[in-house]
């Protein structure tokens, strides 16, 4: 179900109510670029997770989400013994754009943006009627500036300010006129009656949009204010704040005016009520997720690094600049998260009688969608369909060795008629790969079992590859959210020694100091040279050397050997040895 602007406040006690019951949720979120331009920020293998943290949390920070999938998954008949369990699916296509201006510049790139329309993305859906959001480090600040009265209300749109001040005064005048009318001046102050009949007053009108054009024409680029329900919110608290010994009340766009008693006690209530909804309009989507923290539900996803990074910035809190600090955090608020990655890597074996030794997404859903692994699942995955309430009958117990995911599950956010299943699937096979992997620990071929096993246990028998995150291009093989990162698998290193530059060489080499533009041109050609093997290059003492690093042993071997053949028969450089 698509969830924008326009229906995020009729869903989202749904959701709510959804998230409190939901046994675990499967998420992915789609953002408008990954690392930037910069080199310095793009992954190496060279890097620490300290290093890896750093660059990424500066690639979140500035190419910001535009959708949140969620798929919420809730066991009807959570059984004790081999028992069939009936899980509800509610999945929500949640469509993001931030509607409180702040002085930050976001960015964008361009394979993001190609990538997005290429799956026919909807960016005029997602500006126009996106949901907003905000952390709870932005919701604190804004709330501390309504309550002092400090609020720039320019934070809520470029005209909407000028509204404000239009239908204020307009708002102080009539109710000046009605005050002065109800009670001849003649009349003494102690015995002046205020009251006035109640009037109601129609803020879509011309009067009070600051940009409506006065004469017969208009202009071909006048668009006339309507105000978000953001911005109806916060106009009504500025409202109440500014104005007093009235009762406002806001019916579409025409707002209530009547007199009201003056009760210290009561405007005060008012005043909170009004600003508690404001907030809540402010943080928007993030709710969601203070409610998924709250239940201390388990997260599902895959290659998830990203995606923790981004829920954990625009959805929580700001990203801290140190990297235990995340961990410690994001531990804290998520304690079960589940890399469906990760559980993939722990069934390589099977997936290798296959030759499949490439755990991405495209080649394991061409995989699956082949009937040629039919020979290693004893049961062919079941066909579902979200129709009709979204109920989904499954047996866990199938045999499935490896998570039988679709080839676009990368883009289950974006794909609006493939999304629901996707997603489903993504955490079945979460649910169903537990029992998989016990029985690759207990024999080379797997047993059947009649009936399957409850969310608990299989909760627990997943535990050895909880909040372990996959990170590529490193030589750490995954991030411990729980504990101290593994050692480094990345096997030892060439140094190269540049010897300067010669007429033969096919990129010249600045003697006696290698610049960063010729170090990426040698990482280039030796991509080139060396295909699809991952190596990277790193400039050590000054530029004058440079060290050859690749990510496993497989590849170290003939990756030395070309590479002292090739570049010494170039006179690129002087001698080649392996270090640390």
């Amino acid at each position: 179900m698509d969830v924008t602007d326009d229906n995020f406040a009729q869903l989202l006690p749904q959701i709510l109510n959804t998230v409190q019951n939901a046994s675990f949720v499967a998420f992915d979120l789609e953002f408008l670029g990954f690392h930037g331009d910069d080199d310095a920020n793009r992954p190496s293998l060279f890097d620490s997770p300290v290093e890896r943290y750093r660059k990424q949390r500066l690639s979140v920070l500035k190419f910001p989400p535009v959708q949140w999938g969620l798929a919420l998954f809730t066991a009807v008949d959570d059984g004790r013994q081999y028992a069939i369990i009936i899980y509800k699916v509610d999945v929500y296509n949640i469509y993001l754009f931030k509607r409180t201006i702040n002085r930050r510049v976001y960015s964008f790139s361009i394979p993001s943006i190609a990538f997005l329309g290429e799956h026919d993305f909807d960016f005029n859906k997602a500006i126009n009627k996106g949901v907003t959001y905000a952390n709870l480090d932005e919701v604190a600040v804004i709330r501390s500036h309504l309550e002092e009265g400090l609020l720039d209300y320019e934070i809520f749109g470029e005209r909407f300010n000028s509204h404000l001040i239009s239908v204020q005064c307009y708002l102080s005048n009539m109710l000046e006129r009605l005050r002065k009318a109800s009670s001849p001046p003649t009349t003494p102050p102690a015995s002046r009656a205020d009251g006035f009949a109640p009037f109601v007053v129609d803020l879509e009108d011309a009067m009070f949009d600051p940009y409506a054009c006065r004469s017969e024409t208009q202009p071909l680029n006048y668009r006339k204010f309507r105000a978000t329900r953001l911005q109806s919110h916060a106009r009504l608290f500025s409202l109440h704040s500014n104005t007093h010994h009235v009762k406002l009340k806001m019916d579409g766009h025409k707002l209530h005016v009547q007199q009201a008693k003056s009760s210290e006690r009561r405007v005060r209530n008012e005043r909170t009520k009004l600003l508690n909804k404001t907030i809540n309009e402010i943080a928007g989507a993030s709710q969601i997720l203070y409610a998924i923290i709250e239940a201390r539900l388990p997260l599902v996803g895959h290659n998830c690094l990203f995606d923790l990074l981004y829920l954990y910035q625009y959805f929580f809190a700001d990203l801290p600049e140190d990297y235990g600090k995340w961990k410690k955090a994001l531990n804290s608020i998520f304690p079960v998260i589940v890399d469906t990655r990760i559980l993939a890597e722990e069934n390589r074996r099977r997936l290798s009688w296959h030759g499949i030794m490439n755990y991405s997404l495209a080649t394991l859903g061409a995989y699956f969608k082949h009937p040629v692994s039919g020979d290693n699942l004893p049961y062919r995955f079941p066909d579902f369909s979200l129709a009709n309430a979204a109920l989904l009958k499954y047996a866990v117990h199938i045999v499935h060795v490896l998570i039988s995911l679709q080839t676009e599950i990368e883009n289950i956010s974006i794909m609006q008629h493939t999304m629901p299943k996707q997603l489903v699937r993504l955490s079945c096979d979460w649910l169903i790969l537990p029992c998989a992997i016990r029985w690759v620990c207990v024999g080379d071929k797997p047993k059947a079992i009649k009936g399957c096993r409850p969310f608990r246990v299989l909760l627990y028998v997943v535990r050895p590859f909880a909040n372990r995150i996959p990170v590529s291009l490193m030589g750490v093989p995954f991030l411990n959210l729980v504990g101290d990162d593994p050692p480094s698998t990345r096997p030892k290193a060439i140094m190269l020694e540049g010897i300067g530059v010669s007429r033969r060489c096919f990129y010249p080499f600045s003697y006696p100091r290698l610049s960063l533009i010729n170090i990426a041109a040698l990482k280039r050609e030796v991509n080139l040279l060396f295909g699809n093997w991952r190596c990277d290059l790193q400039a050590i003492d000054g530029g004058t050397r440079v060290l050859l690093a690749t990510n496993t042993d497989h590849t170290l071997v003939p990756l030395g050997v070309c590479s002292c053949a090739v570049l010494l028969a170039h006179c690129v450089i002087r001698y080649m040895v392996v270090v640390r």
